[in-house]
């Protein structure tokens, strides 16, 4: 809302390892005329010189989707951090990411974290130089040297040497200022989360803490006037354009499960519940159990939902086969289905939970099962003081 006030056409979103935010930013930029950028920064590994203390070195990189197969390859190198390479991801495998990456994706250098800015500060130009041209060798045409203005008292020098290491490699530039608020009086809220995240107080100092109140969104004026490079200015409306991303389709859909050949959903959804049904009930209660089963089942087949009862129940399958505690909650709680699959926990029969206020034929909007996953099996980056991570289920079209 601030960023349309302000007279900007487009909103980008670049989290650290995440795209959690892609949905939210796709509607509410709908809602508000914007076009929506949907990105991630993400860590790479690049090689360190020789006699370096360590053989390889991580820098943040943002990656911007143009299109919805960029968007999977996003996903994939998400993945690709969080299950492989935590530390980083290596060039190799941003390399060999499924040729999405050439096509599909744009590579920006990153800002003040960003390599050519840091290694500037060091005077290890010779090194900006080959990462350069490292990341330009993956991305031929999609590489841009990103400009930033912390409104520091070095930022023009910062600005000329970046804008020299691009000529001289002949790569071009991009205004794309790092906004983490939306107005300067959010300031000492975003420091306290950034302390949060970093686990220290406010009266400790970290490099990693916002060091003014810069990073707020602004006006296009504003940041021209700071970032007065014509095609960097230009570069950055181009790049809105190509990479305007439209996520959310005219309807969600329901995920594909993992079936038998020629089984249909429907019938997998029937016969794991059937099965499981003995093992949750007793003898007296079985007929309540089953009554109520069959309504569900029937309301479900309406819908066309089985895939997603069965794709939510993989989801605590795999949670359970590798010790992680998980458990579903709530409206999804009243469903004997999601007891019977164990997505959650509590018999509703027993607590007299509804299983309509969760799903019914008027319903028009797919629902959605949120899981609690145990702290200690997520992933320690995210530093939340919560005692356990809640995932929804979403179910988007491919």
């Amino acid at each position: 809302q601030t960023a349309k006030a302000a007279g900007f056409t487009a909103v980008g979103l670049a989290d650290w390892c995440s795209v959690a935010g892609a949905v939210d930013l796709c509607d509410e930029a709908e809602q508000q005329g914007l076009s929506a950028v949907i990105g991630v920064t993400l860590p790479v590994l690049f090689p360190s010189p020789p006699r370096a203390s360590t053989p390889t070195q991580m820098f943040p990189v943002v990656l911007l989707a143009r299109t919805r197969e960029g968007y999977t390859t996003l996903c994939e190198l998400i993945t690709a951090v969080n299950l492989t390479h935590p530390d980083g991801l290596p060039l190799d495998v941003l390399r060999q990411a499924g040729g999405g990456v050439q096509e599909h994706v744009v590579c920006l250098t990153g800002g003040r974290a960003g390599f050519p800015t840091v290694l500037g500060e060091q005077r290890d130009l010779a090194r900006a130089a080959m990462y350069l041209r490292l990341l330009r060798a993956i991305f031929p045409s999609a590489l841009y040297v990103q400009l930033f203005h912390g409104q520091a008292p070095s930022e023009q020098r910062r600005l000329s040497y970046l804008r020299g290491l691009a000529r001289d490699l002949e790569l071009p530039v991009v205004a794309a200022p790092e906004v983490s608020m939306a107005t300067p009086g959010e300031y000492p809220l975003l420091d306290a989360l950034t302390c949060a995240r970093l686990g220290i107080d406010v009266q400790t100092p970290h490099p990693d803490r916002p060091r003014n109140t810069d990073r707020h969104v602004g006006t296009p004026d504003g940041w021209a006037n700071l970032l007065p490079f014509g095609d960097a200015l230009l570069n950055a409306q181009t790049l809105a354009d190509q990479c305007a991303l439209h996520l959310l389709p005219e309807r969600l859909s329901v995920p594909e499960p993992s079936l038998k050949p020629f089984q249909t959903a429907q019938e997998a959804l029937e016969d794991r519940v059937y099965q499981t049904l003995p093992e949750r009930y007793l003898p007296d209660q079985r007929p309540a159990a089953m009554a109520r089963v069959q309504a569900e089942l029937k309301t479900v087949a309406e819908l066309d939902l089985a895939g997603f009862f069965l794709t939510a129940a993989e989801v605590t399958d795999y949670c359970r086969a590798h010790g992680i505690l998980a458990a579903g909650r709530g409206s999804a709680a009243g469903s004997v289905l999601c007891y019977a699959l164990g997505i959650t926990l509590s018999d509703p029969l027993a607590h007299n939970l509804l299983f309509e206020r969760f799903l019914h034929t008027g319903r028009t909007s797919m629902p959605d099962v949120d899981i609690d996953i145990a702290r200690d099996r997520k992933s320690t980056r995210l530093n939340s003081s919560h005692r356990c991570i809640s995932y929804a289920v979403f179910c988007l079209k491919k």
